[in-house]
């Protein structure tokens, strides 16, 4: 069925795309959005059959190996998905964090991050010895982007509720720290007309493409401060307006001469094409930016431009952070107390041997494990790590979290196959008979841990949240 787009909007990227601007149009009113996902690649034992793979009918993205694309109605209820196998995600969107290099060790802030896709793929990107720092105004987004880090398993995520134009927030906090700053600005999301239909044309003006111009230019300004000297800074949008893109990107160069543009890596080359160079440009090498048209490749609209700061570059503008404390930087008032560190040791005990207690704290009434190499918000933290769970009664009453990034690494594990009955009945709550030792264990799908239950005399106590459950 046919899209009806704003007649003003058309006329402005005829003016933009010339001789293509009737295969865009095509695309935009009558094609059809695809569905994709990338694997969660940060368990080393976890995988996902190929028998599934070909159940869905997946292909592998032309710029991601860990990327496909799928056919199949309800994936989100199957147990694979359950357990955090894989995120769905466009494939416009994966290519944005796939245009930058991420290294195993990495440093990375998402400024507007939720739902949370580019941060959990850069969270698998950078591994165990990396960190990211999301940030989300909306505290119900917060809850969302927590609740897709939990089902994915990973540790390595904190989430802050900031505004990123708020001059006094993570530039504040987090001076010159990360290799990688995610900027994808909110923007007046013309490349989700085909996603979103009525939502996006109902909010689509000439007016709010200034609005965000102007909201877009603040971010990056908070932006270009938290990324260290040799650093990159990845700028992306969901829209095809020269305003908020090109137009964005030069003006900023032009007040950052600090910052360069980068190439994109060869396969995200692939499926987009060069930024386009407009009348006043003073970025000479502004191709080197990129746009993702429905019309060239499968997936929704998006640019892309990386940037990269000089390594010498050290800005006298931003404060220098205070050294850390002795023992981390944890701060007195977030210590254990010793029954909450008898607990967590009795918990661990022969479940966990190597669990690390020093990296365990107190947030409001939970405790809480905090990943190493984890920059340290100084304020607005919704979530400053694992959530363990609570103290009572001098035992620890585990959180679904606790099992789901942490489970891998227990020595009684429940291993099912994603298409064995069982793993439905654990799903829906239910307890149910297996031969393994007593105590707490994880319970998992081809190694991708679902959650948590007890074992008592051959019988599993289920600890699926009811929340959950299907």
């Amino acid at each position: 069925m046919s899209r009806a787009l704003p007649q003003q909007f058309l006329e402005r990227m005829k003016s933009l795309l010339g001789d293509d601007f009737e295969n865009f149009k095509d695309a935009l009113e009558n094609g059809s959005p695809s569905q994709s996902m990338f694997i969660n690649t940060a368990f080393e034992n976890a995988h996902i059959p190929e028998e599934f793979l070909r159940s869905i009918n997946a292909s592998r993205l032309p710029f991601f190996e860990n990327g496909f694309y799928f056919e199949y109605e309800g994936i989100g209820n199957t147990p694979l998905h359950h357990a955090g196998a894989f995120y769905v995600q466009d494939p416009s969107a994966m290519c944005t964090v796939c245009a930058a290099v991420i290294k195993p060790g990495t440093k990375i802030l998402d400024m507007c991050a939720s739902p949370g896709g580019k941060t959990l793929l850069a969270a698998i990107k950078t591994g165990q010895h990396g960190a990211v720092v999301a940030n989300e105004f909306s505290v119900s987004r917060c809850k969302t982007l927590v609740g897709n880090a939990e089902r994915m398993g990973l540790s390595n995520i904190s989430v802050v509720n900031t505004d990123a134009t708020d001059e006094n927030g993570l530039s504040k906090d987090f001076p010159e720290t990360f290799d990688i700053v995610i900027a994808d600005a909110p923007c007046s999301g013309e490349g989700m007309f085909r996603k979103y239909t009525e939502q996006a044309v109902s909010e689509w003006s000439v007016d709010n493409i200034k609005l965000c111009a102007a909201r877009q230019k603040s971010i990056l300004e908070n932006a270009a401060k938290c990324v260290k000297p040799g650093g990159f800074l990845l700028y992306s949008t969901c829209t095809f307006s020269l305003e908020e893109n090109e137009m964005q990107t030069d003006a900023f160069l032009c007040s950052h001469p600090d910052f360069s543009l980068c190439g994109v890596n060869d396969g995200v080359k692939s499926v987009t094409v060069r930024a386009h160079c407009f009348d006043g440009c003073k970025t000479p090498d502004i191709s080197l930016a990129r746009r993702f048209y429905p019309h060239i490749s499968k997936g929704e609209g998006q640019y892309i431009a990386l940037m990269q700061k000089s390594a010498d570059s050290a800005s006298e503008s931003v404060s220098v952070p205070s050294k850390k404390k002795k023992n981390g930087d944890v701060r007195p008032s977030n210590l254990l107390s010793k029954e909450e560190t008898r607990a967590l040791t009795d918990f661990f005990k022969g479940l966990y041997p190597g669990f690390d207690i020093s990296r365990a704290e107190k947030y409001a009434d939970n405790i809480i494990y905090v990943h190493p190499n984890m920059p340290r918000a100084k304020k607005h933290v919704f979530s400053g790590g694992v959530k363990l769970g609570e103290v009572s009664k001098g035992r620890l009453i585990p959180h679904h979290q606790l099992f789901k990034a942490l489970g891998t690494q227990f020595t009684r594990v429940i291993n099912f196959s994603y298409d064995d009955e069982r793993v439905y009945s654990y799903l829906h709550g239910d307890t149910f008979a297996y031969d393994i030792p007593d105590g707490w264990c994880a319970v998992s799908v081809n190694g991708f841990i679902l959650g948590g239950a007890k074992a008592v005399t051959g019988t599993v106590k289920n600890h699926y949240p009811k929340g959950l459950r299907i």
